[in-house]
């Protein structure tokens, strides 16, 4: 029922404001834009009524996702709310007063860890587990030192910490060294509509960066422990001698005193995964806080994590996820082809054909392939294993079957230049993060020749942001 000019002229605030409403007694009416009214209620303190998720119809009234509600409030004297309530709703007979509340289903945390543990089933195995890193006074100070101070979170510090390995070489091979595909695979099985009551959680860092998906460093809370998971990549020789152990009831193999004393001593942990790395490097690195992390890991010999809900699970298509997003990726469904991505893949790659300068075509040889032909690459995302050594680097864009060059640039140390978010190109790379894929190539040079050979390949490539 529509509703009177007279309550129309009472104080309001939207809903998405009712932080804003009073601390006083009083009736209050949601009405839609329309000027049709939901709900009528009252409250002894208007604020405290509607404060945070409180409200008991605040999830249905915001699953209305193109209604916009306002509420609307008469003050009045504690002892004459019942009255006029009564009175009000049996004069609108507003729709949410006649019906049950409806209540948004959480669901247990221990499931969605089930359920990761499933769909990566193959792929994932136990590293090890951690002692709670409040007891480890280093590690806190190094953390403040490198400004990593997502492994000492508050909430992280005082529980035992479980550590999962994702196969990143496995699943790229699975994914057929598709990157696109692979980007996927890392990424979108950990995410879901459904509510949780903890959900994986990224570093901040990562978050913003499109290169990193959740399953490259992640956390999540499970009945007083926390899971960490991290990519790692070139794991197949220590799952040669595994334990078979169990995880909140699911099976999973886990690294023996062996493996991990390989782990710890060949690999080298970070925020965006697992990776080998030569001992010298790792021994210069001794004091980076998440190879203080990996350094601290014990083996995994039995399963901690009592299952209190005990969910039933559909474990059928739960492992098919991996294969239907690879079939999704494959038809079109997903990806830079995708319906969602077409229009936004159309802008930039006509911003790219604005601005190119050179072709990296090679099926054309537009550009001599044999100046950078002895020349090794990474992907953008893997920036963080360039080599140490001082050099001149090309960075090269993708867009289907179309290559360009975007920057050459010069770094004493390669690896250091690109580490985190400080290189001065990341906000123009970040910009077509989503419809475009960057290689960076890099040779070695002595650093008394960087200058000489950064302008020679200005010169000879004419890249778009040397320009």
């Amino acid at each position: 029922m529509k509703v009177e000019t007279s309550i129309l002229t009472l104080p309001k605030v939207a809903l998405e404001n009712r932080k804003e409403l009073p601390s006083l007694s009083g009736v209050y009416y949601v009405i839609d834009q329309n000027n049709i009214i939901w709900y009528i209620g009252q409250a002894k303190n208007l604020q405290s009524r509607w404060k945070s998720q409180s409200h008991h119809r605040l999830f249905q009234l915001k699953s209305q996702k193109k209604v916009k509600f306002t509420i609307y409030y008469r003050t009045l004297e504690s002892s004459k709310l019942n009255e006029v309530e009564q009175k009000e709703i049996a004069k609108y007979h507003p729709h949410l007063n006649q019906t049950k509340v409806k209540h948004q289903k959480v669901r247990p945390a221990e499931s969605l860890l089930r359920e990761t543990l499933i769909k990566f089933s193959g792929y994932i195995v136990v590293l090890g587990v951690e002692a709670p890193r409040e007891l480890d006074s280093n590690l806190i100070e190094q953390c403040r030192y490198y400004s990593e101070q997502w492994w000492v979170q508050k909430k992280a510090l005082t529980s035992n910490v479980i550590h999962l390995g994702l196969d990143a070489t496995k699943l790229s091979e699975f994914a057929n060294e598709e990157v696109e595909t692979f980007a996927g695979l890392i990424d979108s099985p950990f995410k879901s509509r459904k509510n949780y009551s903890n959900k994986w959680q990224q570093p901040p860092g990562a978050i913003k960066n499109p290169n990193i998906g959740v399953g490259h460093c992640a956390r999540l809370f499970v009945n007083g422990f926390v899971i960490e998971i991290s990519a790692i990549y070139g794991i197949k020789d220590l799952l040669i001698n595994i334990n078979n152990t169990a995880l909140a009831s699911e099976d999973i193999p886990s690294l023996n005193q062996e493996s991990l004393n390989q782990l710890k001593n060949k690999w080298f942990k970070t925020l965006a995964g697992i990776y080998p790395i030569e001992e010298e490097i790792k021994e210069k690195q001794k004091n980076y806080p998440s190879n203080l992390v990996l350094s601290r890991l014990q083996p995994y010999t039995e399963n901690p994590i009592p299952v209190v809900f005990k969910e039933n699970l559909d474990k059928s298509t739960l492992v098919n996820e991996l294969q239907k997003i690879k079939d999704d990726y494959k038809s079109g469904k997903r990806g830079i082809g995708s319906r969602s991505k077409k229009q936004q893949f159309k802008n930039e790659y006509e911003l790219t054909q604005v601005n190119k300068k050179k072709t990296l075509d090679t099926q054309s040889n537009l550009f001599p392939l044999s100046a950078i032909s002895s020349w090794s690459s990474k992907l953008l995302m893997y920036v963080d294993r360039l080599p140490l050594f001082s050099g001149i680097y090309i960075v090269e864009v993708a867009v289907h079957s179309q290559h360009f060059v975007w920057y050459v640039g010069q770094a004493k140390n390669l690896r250091s230049s690109w580490i985190g978010d400080k290189h001065h190109l990341h906000s123009q790379l970040d910009r077509c993060k989503e419809t475009l894929f960057y290689r960076v190539y890099y040779h070695e040079f002595p650093e008394e020749q960087l200058d000489e050979k950064q302008q020679y390949y200005i010169d000879l490539l004419e890249p778009i942001l040397n320009i």
